[in-house]
């Protein structure tokens, strides 16, 4: 789900976290904020950080089609990943 499918374009990080955290979905974002939020709210259903340049999205694609393959639900658990 995209934050403009979900509605909450302009919302703030930590209200975006929350909200990812209720509905059961690990965050993808490539916003360094989301580096701090993993350390400052550990509890959350996952961080996946993109480190890739918008001129490689044929890589982020394979590397969360990856992440989707081999963690699970709970192995993501309030875990910061970095793709």
């Amino acid at each position: 789900m995209t934050t403009q499918a979900a509605e909450r374009c302009g919302t703030g990080d930590l209200e975006q976290l929350r909200f990812a955290t209720k509905q059961g979905r690990v965050i993808c974002s490539r916003d360094k904020d989301f580096l701090v939020l993993a350390r400052t709210h550990p509890v959350h259903c996952g961080i996946a950080f993109i480190r890739f340049k918008s001129s490689e999205i044929g890589a982020l694609v394979k590397a969360l089609r990856n992440l989707h393959r081999n963690e699970t639900a709970e192995s993501m658990k309030n875990r910061l990943v970095y793709l």
